[in-house]
């Protein structure tokens, strides 16, 4: 019932109203949630509102479900890739210390048109490898980029 309103909410553009179904739910229910109504949907305005909750309330999470609605449901767009890089930035920033945000760059350097330099990503490789040595999301980016040719 709330994936209902809330999609209906967005798409209308009532977006204090469906501020107020977000604060009803944990973040990671409402990520889901979002990211649903917009592979259903394919509605821009869903990421609309999560730039409008930003503006008000700015956090890692939100960044990173704006990153993963321009990297996955809106790919297509031209410069969707550099926006969720962008909001992949933010996200480190406000959250230093939470890996998964730096291990989603990553991401933008396998891409075809690489957003991150060689020498960024063996920092970030280097950096995370630091704090988790076994993590499993740079040694499957090692692998892949061993094996590319």
């Amino acid at each position: 019932m709330k994936k209902t309103n809330l999609a209906k909410l967005i798409s209308n553009g009532d977006f204090e109203e469906a501020r107020v179904i977000k604060h009803e739910m944990d973040m990671d229910e409402f990520a889901n949630e979002i990211m649903v109504i917009a592979f259903e949907e394919k509605d821009i305005s869903v990421y609309t509102f999560i730039y409008y909750l930003l503006s008000s309330e700015e956090d890692s999470r939100l960044h990173r479900i704006a990153c993963n609605l321009m990297c996955h449901v809106f790919k297509d767009y031209k410069g969707a890739y550099k926006s969720g890089l962008f909001h992949t930035r933010r996200a480190i920033e406000l959250s230093p210390n939470y890996l998964a945000y730096r291990e989603m760059l990553l991401f933008f350097g396998s891409i075809p048109n690489k957003l991150i330099s060689n020498q960024e990503l063996k920092e970030v490789c280097a950096f995370i490898l630091s704090k988790d040595p076994n993590n499993e999301a740079v040694k499957a980016f090692q692998s892949f980029k061993s094996h590319k040719v």
